[in-house]
């Protein structure tokens, strides 16, 4: 028997929307929730009193404001972008909205780990305590400084904007050393695009509200990306028309 196109479409429709009639979809969704909520690295925080508080997401150099759901004030539970926040006005992206996969991921690393195997081998690390770790670290920093090396240490950091970046150099400073190390950003290619464009180093900001049109070589805009400034999730009355946002991969 030959069988036509549309008769074979007919068939799949009729075939989807008659299984939508029985319990078997909706028992299989039931199911997965359960199973989804037995993994043993899912975060079960225990019941307590739901409190809000108001922070700063520093996963990206937007800096978007952000309100952490808390149980017994010490357990985030849930993210979501502050409307109060004159950047954002209550947008999050989803690297935002994923900061609790940072903070409860099974695969953080929670203690000090020292290199017994060898260098640029992944697995040639164990733990040890913390006292051992400070205690071995305060014996090296004093044999660098014994034998007139401080240059001889360097650390490599990926805090931009926070005080961090201070305490770092500050102890540089007062140690010897001058190789403290920012990891590569692409704000450094922004201060250089400034040095070359107006003759001084500076940070670039966008205010979407005003361009008519955008033109977008592969920059994540929507996605944890630079500073959104002023880029609101709707317009006020009176105001102009959204800007265009067009990507080119």
């Amino acid at each position: 028997m030959k069988v036509g196109r549309r008769a074979f479409v007919q068939f799949i429709a009729g075939a989807v929307g008659g299984s939508l009639l029985t319990p078997i979809p909706w028992k299989l969704a039931d199911d997965s929730a359960i199973w989804s909520q037995n993994w043993s690295w899912r975060p079960s925080p225990t019941r307590g009193e739901i409190t809000k508080l108001n922070t700063t997401c520093g996963l990206c150099p937007g800096g978007c404001g952000i309100t952490a759901h808390l149980v017994d004030k010490k357990r985030v539970i849930a993210l979501q972008g502050n409307p109060d926040h004159p950047i954002n006005a209550g947008g999050i992206c989803p690297l935002g909205a994923s900061g609790l996969q940072f903070l409860y991921a099974p695969y953080r690393i929670t203690q000090p780990l020292k290199q017994t195997g060898k260098r640029g081998d992944p697995n040639g690390f164990r733990p040890i305590a913390w006292d051992a770790a400070l205690s071995e670290l305060h014996s090296q920093l004093s044999r660098l400084r014994t034998e007139g090396k401080p240059h001889h240490l360097a650390v490599i950091t990926g805090q931009r904007h926070n005080s961090m970046k201070d305490l770092w150099q500050q102890f540089f400073t007062a140690f010897g050393s001058p190789n403290l190390f920012l990891i590569p950003s692409a704000e450094d290619s922004l201060k250089q695009a400034a040095v070359a464009a107006l003759g001084q180093s500076g940070a670039f900001a966008f205010h979407m509200e005003e361009a008519s049109y955008v033109l977008n070589f592969g920059a994540d805009l929507l996605e944890g990306w630079g500073h959104p400034v002023a880029c609101r999730p709707s317009l006020a009355p009176g105001t102009r028309e959204a800007p265009q946002l067009r990507r080119r991969s």
